[in-house]
């Protein structure tokens, strides 16, 4: 991880509860287009356990248009169920060129694949929402660095208060 968290911000992550990412933005170090602009979006996807199967599509950002090499999308991902550090939940950011606006295959540009637990070393509690330090992770393809991909990490803990959870069916 490019940003390790300081001493003062030792982890009070709860041992479980719904996980949320925030994909805030990317650095691509070259372009993937032949010509022109690129138009750069992600999409995340969540392993529980780390296993294929169960493998859910948790958001995909906006194309940001033009935005080339230093896409900005700010899209928070939705809510899954974390199993906790030793559950080995899996997060993958995928990031894609759109090609002639949607309507060709996109071209890949690099992936990360980290662990959930990682993502949740750095947490503050705040109001009952666990946020981590956002970090930028290194994009790969085919083994060379591509970029890197800014994300930030957020829990909201198992509520110990049964009157507050969502009645069954909803």
């Amino acid at each position: 991880l490019a940003s390790a968290p300081g001493p003062a911000s030792a982890s009070c992550a709860p041992a479980s509860g719904v996980f949320v990412l925030h994909v805030v933005g990317a650095q691509l170090y070259r372009s993937f287009d032949l010509v022109g602009r690129m138009d750069p979006f992600a999409r995340v996807t969540w392993a529980p356990r780390g296993q294929d199967e169960g493998k859910l599509e948790i958001g995909r950002t906006k194309t940001d248009w033009a935005a080339h090499m230093t896409p900005q999308w700010n899209h928070m991902c939705r809510g899954v169920q974390y199993g906790g550090p030793e559950a080995g939940d899996l997060l993958t950011v995928e990031v894609s060129e759109e090609n002639f606006g949607g309507l060709a295959t996109a071209t890949f540009c690099g992936s990360v694949t980290v662990a959930a637990s990682e993502l949740l070393q750095s947490v503050l509690l705040n109001t009952g929402i666990h946020t981590a330090q956002r970090v930028s992770l290194p994009l790969t393809k085919r083994g060379e660095e591509t970029g890197t991909v800014t994300v930030q990490a957020a829990l909201r803990a198992a509520s110990t208060n049964p009157s507050l959870e969502a009645p069954d069916g909803a």
